[in-house]
């Protein structure tokens, strides 16, 4: 059994990672979300699966609450939120989901391109980076996941506009593809791959 916490699972992309992950039964998944209440779609999700529980809201109780459910740790813990653990949790892997729009070797081609967001993006692949030179050391696979560009999605759509006109031949994914690519990554990423950045299709982006 492999054990997956994944973050911003109530719509978009981490709703869909959960869907992925449920495929193989043998998984045990985690979605956390802010408000359970109003997360429609996974409730009909979830309600396919006989092992469905609430978790407190709270960051610390949740904490708890999942140290109940696994007692001998995390497998691995999917960032798709801002919310984040520290990184002496008790866990094998770290998968972030980034952009490509953080990489500061390819910022240089996109100009006006949500200058604010890249810079937001940036960060935590500098920081994921930093705890992923630690980590290693104790046997934790870090890496960053970019999940293509999704005009579907809340952030996808907000720059479809400048994409169309600057970038018109940037392939669109559809979220099932976009899940689908980044679970593969999860799944198979090793300790010799730590610290990479990944695109959803399998390829390295350059940082």
């Amino acid at each position: 059994m492999t054990s997956y916490l994944v973050t911003g699972s109530s719509r978009g992309l981490g709703l869909h990672f959960v869907e992925e992950l449920l495929k193989t039964p043998e998984n045990f998944v985690i979605a956390s979300v802010q408000n359970p209440s109003k997360a429609a779609e996974l409730q009909t999700l979830l309600s396919k699966y006989p092992k469905e529980r609430s978790a407190p809201e709270s960051i610390k109780n949740a904490a708890v609450e999942v140290s109940k459910l696994l007692p001998e740790g995390l497998d691995v813990f999917v960032s798709n939120a801002g919310v984040n653990f520290q990184p002496t949790a008790i866990f094998e892997e770290l998968s972030c989901v980034t952009s490509l729009l953080g990489s500061i070797e390819l910022a240089e081609g996109m100009p006006g391109l949500n200058d604010s967001y890249c810079v937001s993006r940036a960060a935590p692949n500098m920081l994921i980076r930093k705890w992923g030179g630690a980590l290693s050391h104790e046997g934790t696979t870090t890496a960053l996941v970019h999940p293509g560009w999704v005009p579907m999605t809340e952030i996808g759509a907000e720059i479809e506009e400048w994409m169309n006109k600057y970038a018109p031949n940037f392939a669109r994914v559809t979220p099932h593809n976009s899940a689908a690519g980044c679970v593969k990554i999860f799944e198979t990423v090793t300790i010799e791959q730590t610290n990479s950045f990944w695109n959803y299709d399998g390829t390295n982006l350059p940082w």
